[in-house]
C-alpha cells in the first residue's frame, strides 16, 4: 500500500482554525493539568508537551501547503490571547478554591 499526501483547497488563506484551535485547547488543558501538579519541575512536562504539539500543528499546515507563515502566526497570536485568559481564570479559580 502507497500513502499520499493530497491537500485539496480553494485558497491558502488565514484563518487557520488547525493552529488556532490546536493551540487554544492543548495549552488550556496544559494549563489546567499543570496547575493540579505538585511542583514546579512536574508542571513543565505539560506545558512542553502542548507546545511542542502546537509547533508540528503549525508545521504541517505549511508542510501542506495549505497556509502562508503568516497564517500560522497570526493565529498563533490570537489563539495565545485566548489561552492568557484561561490561564488567568485557572488561576482565579484555584485561588478561590483554596
Amino acid at each position: 500500500m502507497r500513502w499520499s499526501i493530497e491537500a485539496t483547497f480553494s485558497a491558502a488563506s488565514f484563518p487557520n482554525g488547525h493552529a488556532a484551535l490546536s493551540e487554544i485547547v492543548y495549552l488550556t488543558l496544559a494549563v489546567v493539568a499543570a496547575e493540579r501538579l505538585p511542583n514546579a519541575a512536574s508542571k513543565r512536562f505539560p506545558m512542553a508537551f502542548a507546545v511542542l504539539l502546537v509547533v508540528a500543528i503549525g508545521l504541517s499546515r505549511l508542510y501542506l501547503g495549505v497556509h502562508w507563515p503568516t497564517d500560522v502566526l497570526a493565529d498563533w497570536a490570537g489563539s495565545a490571547a485566548a489561552s492568557s485568559v484561561s490561564r488567568i481564570g485557572v488561576g482565579l479559580q484555584s485561588k478561590h478554591a483554596r
